[in-house]
């Protein structure tokens, strides 16, 4: 129940998403009203103070020049004009700090305050630009020889009546008295204005802060190019020295003489100090939200408790104790719609109950079948194989004796006869095993151009019976391939064989080649293409094609044999391969087949030379030194038919009817390799190994075969993992036991062209 609780808490938080995301806006406008209010104050406040130093440099240059008419400065009267000056100084000593004449050569000779040392002038800016200029003009950052303080002056050349210039009247600025003016102005807390000259020099900054910004420093780099790159004014958010942001405005000054500025002023504000309201704002409402919130849960986990969990703890005791559904509520708590789910899920229950009990003996009886289908197709093959066994091998025998030509043709056609009813239980087989889903994927690294040369080699007495042209192709340099290489073998059995069947003249053609490499991941798509000559499809009948037991046209009539199963197997095997099968035709013209299957590859290339695996003639092989078999079989048939070949091929064979007789024939006699059947009584040839693997003798190593009739997919792995080396299914191709011999012994044959 407490989870169900906390969901809905959570769900009730989650509903505040929306209010946050109106309080972020409400919040983000705010800030916005209050920058733009910080804007207009700072720049009311910056052309308050632009306005009163304008008013005092023409105040300044009025002063200057009426002073420069008197008579005490005309004539150069240093004691008059040293009193004259004293008494201005006295009538405006809130900002003016001293006012001084220099003759020709830039020496203080008179002076509103006492001077006691001699003081030259001659290189500062406002000497030199009124002597240049001839006008009013202005100074620099310096500090006052005379007062000790940061000052600024104004200059203006005497002249007598014949324009000749006598000298220079200079007054100095108080630059502190605009803490007076600075101190009136509606800015936030934390603002802050400093003046620079016309190089960037500090010359004053209200309230002091000599920490970050020291009267005489230079304007950091950034910030001059900002201001002295203006004309007028303007405006701009930055960092400062001490690293918090401000919102920053400057303006420039200039006199009526020149637009050089001469003065710049910048004011700055700390964003703080600009949405302090709107975070206030914020956080008032973002507190009285989280009140409400907490104060909703609070009364939620109250109430619910009444009015929701105790309903859903009686649905949950429904669940676990069915009996409960036949009490009878009472009371309006239970007269609601959660009441009704209780009832309605208790049905639901007992219903699904007796459902579930069907479905569980259904799903019983399914497996069961399912079990028994498969023990019957594996004993099927068994048994089927076991006799198939002992008719091809006396068939081979009898192949290998002294025969009339009518002899070898009833033999040879018998035998062909004998693989053909063979293919077709193998293919009912694997037909069998793919609905059931049993099929068994086995990756393994091979050879495509192994692969295709095996093929014709397959197919080679056709080809020899039919004399129909056979051409294979493969795309040089391709990689090893990784991938369940028997399902590649078995899906171009039955296509190549198709074509082969269809084609009474002509020619088969067989190509491969890579269509797509992703190198990243080591994939390669390899399409196969099977072209003939044959027959062809009509086009309404390539469809039917791929269903189980189905031919062209269908009828008595059909020319070829065949159960029609092989394109229902490709179908279903290129399908779990992840691959494609594309087939275009044309009656009376031939059939071309595409196919595409994904592989893994490795880093070695195919350089794998095609085995030569050419059919043996009984009666030519000559083994180079005699080795000792041991057969452990219980089938008579198999043991005469074995017995007789090995005397063919001269070699020696003893026999034993199980597993037991089998390790005793081993301790009493030496072998150079044991045949191994499988299905044994007293002890099958899976337990034989195991002892033979585990006994510490010296045949504990020995090879040993496996020669079964056990064929069904997974068989051939179980056995090599109990420690046999190789495996022949049943029946057995003499052929195909004879490379084993030659594998595994030292014998050679001389090969036959058939």
């Amino acid at each position: 129940m407490r989870k169900i609780k906390n969901r809905v808490i959570v769900l009730m938080l989650a509903s505040l998403v929306p209010i946050l995301v109106i309080l972020t806006l409400l919040n983000y406008k705010v800030r916005s009203q209050n920058y733009t209010i910080a804007e207009k104050n700072i720049s009311h406040a910056i052309h308050e103070i632009k306005f009163f130093q304008l008013s005092l440099t023409t105040k300044t240059r009025e002063i200057l020049s009426l002073l420069s008419q008197e008579d005490e400065v005309q004539q150069i009267d240093t004691a008059s004009m040293s009193k004259l000056f004293s008494s201005i100084l006295l009538s405006n000593g809130e900002i003016y700090s001293n006012l001084f004449f220099c003759d020709l050569n830039g020496n203080v000779i008179a002076s509103g305050k006492q001077i006691q040392n001699a003081t030259n002038s001659s290189t500062r800016k406002y000497f030199t630009d009124a002597i240049k200029t001839g006008k009013f003009s202005t100074g620099e950052y310096i500090v006052g020889r005379i007062t000790n303080n940061p000052v600024f002056h104004f200059s203006y050349p005497v002249k007598n009546h014949s324009n000749k210039t006598l000298g220079v009247l200079v007054i100095s600025i108080n630059l502190n008295k605009l803490d007076a003016i600075f101190s009136k102005t509606y800015l936030p807390e934390g603002s802050f204005m400093r003046i620079f000259d016309h190089n960037g020099i500090s010359l004053l900054r209200l309230p002091p802060d000599p920490k970050h910004y020291q009267t005489g420093s230079k304007l950091r780099e950034d910030f001059w190019k900002k201001i002295s790159s203006s004309d007028s004014e303007n405006s701009f958010i930055d960092l400062g020295s001490d690293n918090i942001e401000k919102l920053y405005s400057f303006i420039n000054i200039t006199t009526n003489e020149s637009n050089t500025p001469f003065m710049h002023f910048l004011f700055g504000i700390p964003t703080s100090s600009i949405y302090t309201e709107a975070n206030k704002y914020l956080h008032l409402s973002l507190a009285i939200t989280i009140a409400a919130t907490l104060l909703t849960v609070l009364i939620f986990r109250h109430y619910s408790q009444k009015t929701i969990t105790r309903r859903i703890e009686i649905l949950h005791d429904l669940t676990q104790n069915p009996a409960i559904a036949n009490k009878n509520y009472t009371g309006d708590i239970y007269q609601d719609e959660l009441t009704q789910l209780m009832l309605s899920f208790h049905d639901m229950i007992k219903r699904i109950s007796k459902s579930s009990s069907q479905l569980i003996k259904a799903k019983e009886d399914a497996e069961a079948a399912n079990l028994a289908k498969s023990r019957f197709l594996a004993t099927m093959s068994h048994e089927i194989r076991t006799p198939f066994n002992g008719i091809m091998s006396m068939l081979q025998l009898c192949e290998g004796t002294n025969l009339t030509t009518e002899q070898k043709l009833y033999t040879s056609l018998a035998l062909e006869s004998t693989r053909k009813l063979l293919a077709l239980v193998n293919e009912i087989l694997d037909l069998a095993r793919l609905e059931q889903g049993k099929e068994i994927s086995c990756v393994t690294e091979f050879s495509l151009a192994c692969m295709l040369a095996d093929m014709e080699i397959l197919f080679k007495s056709i080809l020899k019976d039919k004399k129909i042209k056979y051409e294979s192709h493969i795309v040089n340099d391709l990689p090893l391939l990784i991938g369940d290489e028997l399902k590649v073998r078995q899906i171009l059995f039955n296509l190549i064989g198709n074509a082969l069947k269809a084609t009474s003249d002509g020619s088969v053609v067989v190509s491969a080649s890579p269509i797509q490499i992703c190198q990243e991941f080591r994939k390669i798509t390899i399409m196969f293409t099977i072209t003939d000559t044959g027959l062809g499809i009509p086009q309404e009948q390539i469809k039917r094609l791929f269903k189980p037991f189905t031919q062209i046209k269908g009828t008595y009539t059909q020319s070829k044999s065949g159960t029609g199963l092989g394109l229902s197997i490709v179908t279903r095997l290129v399908k779990t391969m992840e691959g494609t099968l594309c087939i275009s035709s044309e009656e009376n013209a031939g059939t071309t087949v595409d196919l595409t299957l994904p592989f893994y590859y490795s880093e070695q290339r195919d350089t794998l030379l095609p085995q030569k695996n050419e059919l043996i003639d009984l009666q030519t092989f000559k083994p180079t030194d005699s080795i000792k078999i041991l057969l452990a079989e219980d089938e008579r048939v198999n043991q005469i038919a074995l017995q007789h070949l090995a005397k063919k091929i001269g070699l020696f064979i003893d026999v034993a009817n199980n597993g037991i007789a089998a390790l005793e024939l081993l301790s009493q006699n030496n072998y150079d390799l044991v045949l191994m059947d499988i299905q044994m009584p007293e002890l099958d040839g899976i337990q034989t190994t195991q002892r033979i693997r585990a006994s510490k003798t010296t045949y504990a190593n020995i090879p040993i075969i496996a020669l079964t009739a056990y064929a069904m997919p997974g068989d051939k792995e179980m056995f090599i993992e109990s420690g046999m080396n190789d495996y022949l299914s049943k029946p057995i191709e003499f052929n195909t036991l004879i490379q084993i011999f030659q594998k595994y012994g030292r014998y050679h044959a001389e090969p036959k062209n058939v």
